[in-house]
């Protein structure tokens, strides 16, 4: 099944979309909707208090890429050596 690897600013995040989403959303509405924006370097999500849901849209993401969750490692003893790079 496919996941969603992005940066963050201490390493990495991982979304596992369910295969439910994937199969009424797609995975492209899915990152729409489920990875953070950058604001001034760093990562925020929505606030409708700060801006419209469009400002919020507009503003770039971060690094991601779609890999198989075969790829991802299994043994969680290490995360902290998970790299963007070493993933996918």
């Amino acid at each position: 099944m496919k996941v969603i690897i992005y940066k963050t600013e201490t390493g990495i995040a991982i979304v596992h979309p369910s295969r439910r989403g994937l199969n009424q959303i797609g995975i492209d509405n899915i990152i729409k909707k489920d990875i953070p924006r950058l604001l001034d370097g760093k990562l925020i999500v929505w606030d409708k208090k700060e801006m419209t849901y469009d400002e919020y849209l507009a503003l770039p993401q971060p690094e991601y890429k779609i890999v198989e969750d075969t790829d991802i490692p299994t043994d969680r003893s290490d995360r902290e050596s998970w790299t963007y790079d070493s993933i996918g």
